[in-house]
């Protein structure tokens, strides 16, 4: 069980790993005729997407509970 702290730190995480900070050279390769941050960017957004959809349908269920119970 992860606690909701720890989720929202995650998804922090995982958030601010999809934009490309590293990718600063000025030198613009490119692959299929988008440049190597944008395919970075496009996958990073994939992997955050499949990640929310994991921890909404493993977590939701126990967020919605301990909501109830606390009323």
């Amino acid at each position: 069980f992860m606690s909701r702290i720890k989720l929202y730190g995650l998804n922090i995480f995982l958030l601010l790993m999809t934009v490309p900070w590293f990718f600063i050279n000025t030198k613009m390769e490119s692959t299929g005729g988008f440049p190597h941050w944008a395919l970075y960017a496009l996958f990073s957004t994939l992997i955050y997407a499949i990640s929310i959809f994991y921890f909404l349908h493993k977590y939701w269920s126990i967020s919605a509970s301990e909501k109830t119970l606390k009323k």
